[in-house]
């Protein structure tokens, strides 16, 4: 993957790119990153993998030299201004965390630019709480305390179940970081508290899609919220999902490209039970249903029956378990049937899953 470098009279900025040359011009604007994004720019190309037969993808860095005083509007100016250099007009424009805020900035400031916009994990302003998690990434920065900003970080842009699997990998990754990696990192976070674009969202004309998560520590739900209901856009809440959910959930990507697209996926609400088991030795009954949401995630509710229930048993109530949105895209019947073991071979069975499944990725539900 060649990395490119952009020079301007005012600056200069490295970007890769990936896909269809001639297809229609894609930007990402990545967040506040501990290393530049260009050491991951294979790995990046391979995650949207499914950008690239139909846009001219091209991933965008931060400037070289970022000034002592450098601000989210500084940013986007710069962003618009490699954009300009480049030819890049009309585009999708995708920005995740940080770079949702930047995005925001060049759709109000450079609306030619952008044609449609795509925001994950972000806000329109920074929430007391999120002001005070970003300073501290910043204090343990410019105190070169590596282990505490590795865990602060991660513990919050990350899920449990992501920074289990990867451990190894981000205690390696913490022990790379160098003296100038903590300086651009603090340069870049520093000017961030003061970000606050709410006036201005009604002046964001195009399509807009707003992807939040609902175990988002940063920013919560609340802002992406906030930024649909000023602008008109439609917004996404992936159920069960952290700040990182642009990396963790698969079907964030597909979202993106189905919106890229002007495609809107949209889906009937819908109740399915797909298992009514009674379990003779147990006295027990498992009523499974299936309750599909309008954004294609959904929640599975386990009704649970036996002697005394009504009474308070222990054994007996409702248990609710999530799923991601467009759970069909990666989880096959038996997958879903497996996270509840006793029940695995009479869900897969009576079949009724299954179906519901193989409708969903046929497209009969939209």
């Amino acid at each position: 993957m060649n990395i490119e470098t952009i020079r301007t009279t005012k600056m200069t900025m490295r970007f890769f790119r990936f896909g269809n040359e001639n297809g229609k011009p894609f930007v990402i604007i990545p967040g506040a990153a501990l290393k530049s994004v260009m050491l991951s720019a294979e790995l990046i190309a391979a995650q949207y993998s499914a950008l690239a037969g139909d846009f001219n993808v091209h991933v965008f860095d931060r400037r070289e030299d970022i000034p002592e005083v450098y601000s989210i509007y500084d940013m986007a100016d710069d962003t618009a201004e490699a954009m300009d250099s480049l030819g890049l007009t009309g585009s999708v424009v995708y920005g995740v965390s940080q770079g949702g805020m930047i995005a925001q900035a060049m759709a109000v400031r450079r609306p030619e630019l952008v044609e449609r916009l795509i925001l994950c994990s972000t806000a329109p302003y920074i929430p007391e709480a999120s002001a005070k998690i970003v300073g501290e990434w910043a204090r343990c920065a410019e105190n070169r305390d590596v282990p505490g900003l590795m865990k602060a970080f991660a513990e919050n842009v990350y899920s449990e179940a992501y920074l289990d699997k990867y451990r190894d990998a981000f205690a390696a990754f913490g022990k790379s970081l160098t003296e100038d990696d903590l300086a651009r990192f603090v340069l870049s976070t520093r000017s961030i508290g003061s970000f606050d674009i709410r006036e201005h969202l009604g002046k964001i004309k195009c399509p807009l899609l707003v992807i939040a998560a609902d175990n988002d520590r940063i920013f919560g739900t609340e802002p992406s919220a906030e930024i649909a209901e000023r602008t008109g856009g439609e917004l996404v809440v992936c159920r069960g999902q952290s700040h990182a959910v642009y990396d963790e959930d698969p079907s964030v990507i597909v979202r993106t490209a189905e919106f890229a697209l002007g495609k809107r996926a949209v889906f009937v609400p819908e109740d399915i039970c797909f298992l009514n088991d009674l379990n003779e030795k147990r006295y027990e009954t498992n009523i499974l249903t299936l309750h599909l949401r309008s954004d294609g995630s959904a929640v599975i509710e386990d009704e649970v029956s036996s002697p005394g229930s009504s009474a308070g048993n222990t054994f007996g109530g409702k248990f609710y378990r999530e799923l991601p949105c467009c759970f069909w895209r990666e989880l096959t019947a038996v997958q879903i049937a497996e996270m509840y073991p006793s029940l695995t071979e009479a869900i897969i069975r009576d079949g009724r899953l299954a179906g519901l499944i193989e409708r969903l990725k046929s497209g009969g539900q939209q």
